[in-house]
């Protein structure tokens, strides 16, 4: 899990939000998008509290305008080498439950008040 110190909360998205159809012969994808998903951090002091990759300085908006602008998932790695390849993938997630209008609801972190 990715928690850095004085991260606040995390933003995970309702089990309820994933319907069955869309993880169907996916595995068990509802465990791999909650994976990606903890990825994405909150953080009051990151950004003024802008969801940020595991507590980096790197917004999650940052990724997805580079992509959006066309840089491939290699090119943002190498301008980025504190990222992995799945944080781009999380990104894309989060961006996708947000898009989908999906319940998304903080939840606290273990040890912070």
């Amino acid at each position: 899990m990715y928690s850095p110190s004085g991260v606040r909360k995390l933003l995970l998205p309702h089990p309820e939000s994933f319907p069955a159809s869309e993880l169907a012969g996916c595995g068990n994808g509802y465990t791999r998008v909650m994976s990606l998903l903890e990825r994405i951090v909150v953080d009051p002091s990151i950004f003024g509290g802008k969801p940020v990759v595991r507590g980096l300085r790197i917004k999650v908006e940052t990724v997805l305008a580079l992509l959006e602008q066309g840089a491939t998932h290699e090119e943002t790695l190498r301008d980025y080498p504190d990222l992995e390849p799945d944080d781009i993938r999380a990104c894309l997630a989060y961006a996708r439950a947000l898009v989908a209008n999906e319940t998304v609801e903080a939840v606290s972190v273990a040890g912070t008040p």
